[in-house]
C-alpha cells in the first residue's frame, strides 16, 4: 500500500497533490461552495432588481431619494451634503454617487437610508485629531531614506551586483514609465519627472529611487502620485529583470542637493584626514617654536624693517645726550646756587 501510494505520488508530482489536498478536508473546513443556494438566491435576487430598475439620474439621485417628504431621516443625522467617512485615516467624501451609492440606491430604492452607514459625528476624538493634525495621513517622512542615502551614494560604497542591478531597474523605469496603468497614467506629468540615479544597498534589500522635475513646483503635484508607484517598480523588476537578489523595497527622494550632504568614500575620508592630521601637527610643531623664539632677539626683531634698530639706537643716543645736558645744567645750577648761599653766610653782620 505504501509502495503503490508512493509510486502515485512520483508519477502525479508535489503541484498535483497540492491541489487535490482540499478534497480531503471536511466540508466545515472548505468554506463557502459557488454552488450554494443561498449564494444563487441571492444573485438571481440582485439580478431582477437590476432587470426591472427604473432609468437612474445619477446627478440628483440621492439627493431627491433623501430629500423627498416621505423619506424619514434618522434622528441625528447630519444633511447628506455634509462630509461623509468610512474611517479614521480614510479621505472625507461629499460626494454621494460613488459606485457603492449607486448600488445601494438601486437596490434599495428610497429606504437607501435604512442601509447607508452614518456619518461621522462630531466627537471630541475627531476634534482632538483635526487639532493635531492627525486626521489625514501623514506624508511620508524622507529624512531616513535621506540618511541611508548618503551612506551608499558613492559607487565605491556599493557592491558590484547591488550596482547593475540599480542600474538594471533605472533602465527599465525609465524605458516603461510611459506605461503606467491609466488611474495613475491620466494623472502623472511625464514631461516634468526626470529619474537620475537609482541607489540600493549591498544585498539589494532597499533601493532608493532619486529623481527630480524639470521645475521646482511640479514637485508637490508628482511626488504623492510617485509614492503610490512602489508596487509598479517591484512588478517591473519581477518582469524584466532575469536575475533578482531580493524584491526590494522602493524609496523616492527628491534629488535636494541643499538637503543632505554628499558622502565620501572611506578611502577619500582616510586620505583627507591624514593629510589635514599632517598639516595640524606641522603647523602645531611651528607654533610652539614661534613662542620660543618670542624671547629671543631674533623673534623680537622678527618684522622689524632693518633700518630701524639704526633709528633707534640713533635716538637713544639723542635722548642720553639731552639727557646729559639737562643733567649738566641742573648741576651747575645747584652749584651756583650753593656759591651764592656760602656768599651770604660768610658776610658780617652789623648790629644795630
Amino acid at each position: 500500500m505504501f509502495r503503490r501510494a508512493h509510486c502515485l505520488h512520483i508519477l502525479r508530482g508535489n503541484k498535483y497533490i497540492r491541489r487535490r489536498r482540499h478534497l480531503n478536508r471536511p466540508p466545515s473546513e472548505r468554506g463557502p461552495s459557488t454552488n450554494d443556494r443561498q449564494l444563487r438566491a441571492r444573485d438571481e435576487e440582485y439580478r431582477h432588481k437590476f432587470k426591472h430598475a427604473r432609468p437612474v439620474d445619477w446627478n440628483n439621485t440621492a439627493a431627491r431619494i433623501l430629500d423627498s417628504p416621505e423619506v424619514l431621516r434618522p434622528r441625528d443625522a447630519m444633511p447628506f451634503h455634509a462630509l461623509q467617512g468610512r474611517g479614521d485615516n480614510e479621505p472625507l467624501s461629499a460626494n454621494p454617487n460613488h459606485e457603492y451609492d449607486r448600488i445601494q440606491t438601486l437596490l434599495h430604492g428610497k429606504d437607501v437610508w435604512k442601509y447607508t452607514e452614518p456619518p461621522m459625528p462630531y466627537t471630541p476624538l475627531m476634534q482632538q485629531k483635526m487639532r493635531q493634525g492627525d486626521w489625514w495621513p501623514r506624508a511620508p517622512d524622507h529624512l531616513d531614506a535621506k540618511k541611508a542615502l548618503t551612506a551608499i551614494e558613492h559607487p565605491d560604497n556599493q557592491s558590484p551586483s547591488s550596482r547593475k542591478f540599480c542600474q538594471q531597474i533605472l533602465y527599465w523605469i525609465r524605458r516603461d514609465f510611459k506605461s503606467l496603468p491609466g488611474i495613475h497614467g491620466d494623472r502623472m506629468d511625464y514631461a516634468q519627472v526626470v529619474f537620475s540615479h537609482v541607489f540600493g544597498d549591498k544585498r539589494s534589500k532597499h533601493i532608493y529611487i532619486v529623481w527630480s522635475t524639470v521645475h521646482p513646483g511640479a514637485r508637490a503635484e508628482i511626488e504623492p502620485l510617485l509614492h503610490q508607484l512602489s508596487w509598479w517598480v517591484r512588478r517591473k523588476i519581477k518582469q524584466r529583470l532575469r536575475v533578482t537578489p531580493n524584491i526590494p523595497t522602493v524609496a523616492w527622494v527628491y534629488d535636494d542637493r541643499e538637503s543632505y550632504p554628499t558622502r565620501l568614500p572611506r578611502q577619500v575620508l582616510r586620505e583627507v584626514r591624514n593629510a589635514m592630521s599632517e598639516a595640524f601637527d606641522k603647523q602645531l610643531d611651528q607654533r610652539v617654536q614661534e613662542i620660543k623664539d618670542l624671547d629671543t632677539v631674533q623673534g623680537r626683531l622678527k618684522g622689524v624693517p632693518w633700518y630701524m634698530p639704526y633709528l633707534w639706537a640713533k635716538d637713544s643716543r639723542v635722548m642720553r645726550r639731552k639727557q646729559l645736558e639737562s643733567d649738566k645744567e641742573e648741576m651747575d645750577t645747584r652749584a651756583r646756587r650753593k656759591a651764592q648761599d656760602e656768599a651770604m653766610a660768610a658776610r658780617p653782620k652789623f648790629i644795630e
